[in-house]
């Protein structure tokens, strides 16, 4: 009865894979989104009611599709890091043969290429479980790396999740593009590498105590700093001790003089000044009469 039982699990295992393999040969030629699943079945050599005993919906043959299609991915990303001598080594090439896959898939399989970017945009389970085991491999690449002090010190897992967004644009299947404008992988890689190494912390650190000593050299005097969080900001005045006081300076008022009106009758100082002239008392007198 055993028997019996085992024979009939391999047997539905190499139904599903006819099944799914029939689908990515239907997919390559016409696309997931014209291929029905009677033509699924047709390619299998069944009825569309006997696929529907191994796959209940479209949908979950489209992600035996993809998950087929990732584990080639997968198995590839995890065989690399065996080629590989040092942490660096090892990450280059575990990375570059994931974008070297997705670049493949995108040249010379379009359409089944863009039923992966359809799963990773829509977030299939299939597409995040294959996220999460490429991050769990860089994780444990990064902590063997940090062992042998390789690598700086940190969290494994936040350290692998940086490199990973990084470097994005080369394994996102949905960003790779044939011909995108963006530095080289060995380029992007070598910036990355430099963030991860265990140098970079200790120049970091060197950095930070050399800008602190020039702050301290060259800082304006009546000017204090104070550290507020990540970034340094002016502190109030000085405090001035009661009982002295600022100096007040005495404030230059200008006194406005007013010239004598022409519309007013000359007085006793315009008198004396006109003196005697008699033409000039006339003229006094006529502006005073208007």
């Amino acid at each position: 009865m055993l028997q019996a039982q085992t024979t009939r699990q391999v047997g539905s295992s190499c139904t599903h894979e006819r099944i799914v393999q029939a689908a990515i040969r239907l997919y390559r030629a016409i696309g997931y989104r014209k291929t029905t699943v009677a033509d699924v079945a047709r390619g299998a050599s069944m009825s569309p009611a006997n696929l529907y005993r191994f796959y209940p919906s479209r949908q979950a043959l489209e992600e035996a599709v993809v998950a087929e299609l990732l584990d080639e991915v997968s198995a590839a990303a995890a065989s690399a890091p065996r080629r590989g001598g040092s942490g660096l080594d090892r990450l280059s090439a575990t990375l570059i043969t994931i974008s070297q896959r997705h670049e493949h898939r995108l040249t010379h399989d379009l359409r089944l290429h863009e039923l992966v970017v359809a799963a990773g945009q829509a977030n299939w389970p299939i597409a995040l479980s294959h996220a999460d085991g490429v991050r769990g491999l860089v994780q444990s690449i990064i902590a063997a790396g940090q062992a042998s002090g390789e690598f700086r010190a940190g969290s494994p897992m936040v350290l692998a999740c940086c490199l990973l967004d990084a470097m994005d644009a080369y394994l996102n299947p949905s960003r790779i593009k044939a011909h995108a404008l963006r530095p080289a992988f060995g380029e992007m890689m070598s910036f990355c590498a430099e963030a991860l190494s265990n140098a970079a912390s200790v120049n970091a650190a060197s950095s930070q105590v050399t800008g602190i000593r020039v702050d301290l050299l060259y800082k304006p005097a009546g000017r204090t700093e104070r550290s507020t969080g990540c970034r340094l900001t002016a502190s109030s005045p000085p405090h001035r001790p009661q009982g002295k006081s600022r100096p007040v300076r005495a404030r230059k008022t200008a006194i406005p003089v007013s010239a004598p009106s022409v519309f007013l009758p000359p007085t006793n100082e315009t008198a004396s000044a006109t003196g005697s002239d008699p033409e000039r008392s006339e003229r006094w007198q006529g502006f005073a009469s208007r």
